[in-house]
């Protein structure tokens, strides 16, 4: 009985993933992964606009590459916005 009490409240057993995703949780996670997925849009147009400078490529195909991914990841994290809770309090209005 006491092994039992020390097993769910020890967290050698790991982390207590039963519990329910808040809206607010929610929110930030979708918040963050548009955010990266912007960065790296951000990341790619400067691969891009380095090309286009005239400044020595650090990859072969590097203005190809930069201006493919800049649109795709820029979409992306859109698209991700789309996802987000309508309120962050949990009501519907």
């Amino acid at each position: 009985m006491e092994t039992d009490a020390l097993k769910r409240n020890s967290s050698i057993s790991g982390p207590n993933l039963r519990h329910a995703v808040t809206v607010r949780e929610k929110y930030n996670a979708i918040v963050r992964s548009a955010r990266v997925l912007g960065h790296i849009s951000l990341a790619f147009f400067a691969l891009a606009f380095v090309a286009l400078l005239g400044w020595p490529q650090i990859i072969p195909g590097q203005l190809l590459l930069g201006t493919l991914g800049f649109p795709l990841f820029f979409g992306l994290s859109l698209w991700v916005l789309r996802f987000l809770p309508l309120t962050t309090d949990g009501t519907d209005s």
